[in-house]
């Protein structure tokens, strides 16, 4: 979900399930303003890599994530995504409502 102005380390970071990279994220986003899209985009990132988690890691994503929102992230934001079930067909999903589910389907 990242834009072309967020470095791919830093998605990674954001998918990696190291704190040390958790928190050279959080270093990325304080380092100077973020649009509300970036912002968007990493709180996404951030949010949707941590439902398997350890409680270290997830902690930090949490703290990431609190500084996201509090920066301006939308968490209402809608994305534009594919389906992957049927090749071709995008729809809009709001991120609170996807990110909302993810525990119940992690199982």
């Amino acid at each position: 979900m990242a834009g072309p102005a967020i470095p791919t380390s830093i998605v990674k970071a954001l998918e990696s399930g190291k704190v040390e990279d958790i928190d050279a994220a959080r270093q990325w986003l304080v380092s100077k303003d973020r649009g509300t899209n970036d912002l968007s985009s990493v709180l996404w990132d951030a949010a949707v890599h941590t439902v398997h988690c350890d409680r270290r890691v997830a902690e930090a994503k949490l703290r990431f994530v609190e500084l996201a929102l509090t920066r301006g992230a939308d968490p209402n934001r809608m994305f534009t995504i594919s389906n992957l079930q049927t090749a071709g067909q995008t729809h809009e999903i709001n991120m609170v409502c996807t990110i909302s589910e993810l525990p119940a389907n992690a199982h």
